[in-house]
Parts: structure tokens; sequence; C-alpha cells
């Protein structure tokens, strides 16, 4: 993915809401999930605190105490897409 799609993803992970909601049309694969997934990342990205504390929750490795950036639908190498990446310090996509 070239640097200027991820500014993309980045722009699109900080949109209002009602952005992030409709992004997703009828005819897709699956918009209503799409749409819970934006829901979700919304108040990962938002509510301090809550992406930090299930980070902690799912995998016991403590991580800053911050906002994380968020991407949604982030597809990958074999086409396939990875519903959400949190991102503490470093880069989206950065290991």
């Amino acid at each position: 993915m070239s640097l200027s799609g991820i500014r993309g993803e980045q722009q699109a992970s900080r949109s209002s809401l009602f952005r992030r909601l409709s992004r997703y049309p009828r005819g897709e694969a699956n918009p209503r999930e799409n749409r819970l997934t934006e829901a979700f990342a919304v108040v990962l990205e938002r509510v301090p605190g809550v992406a930090a504390e299930l980070v902690k929750e799912w995998t016991g490795l403590p991580v800053e105490q911050r906002l994380p950036t968020v991407i949604s639908q982030r597809p990958t190498p074999q086409g396939y897409f990875v519903d959400l990446e949190l991102s503490f310090g470093g880069s989206p996509g950065s290991t």
C-alpha cells in the first residue's frame, strides 16, 4: 500500500461518526458488520483508556494509556481484510 493510501486511511479513521457509518453501501459483503466495526472503532479511538484496557484484557500486554490510531477494513496482500488495527505510538501497519 502506498504512503498516500495509509494517509487516506488515517484521515478516514478521524472522520465523523456518521461519515464512517455510512461509507459502506448496500451490496457490499456485509455492510451491517462493517458499520458495527466502524462504531466500535470510533469508541476505541475516542474514549480514553478503552482500547488500552481491551488490549490488556485480550493479550495480557500493557500498552500506553493514550488514544490509539485505529484503522478499519485494512486490506491484506491475500485479498482479505483486517477488521480493526490498533496502533499505540508507531505508524499504522508497523509491528
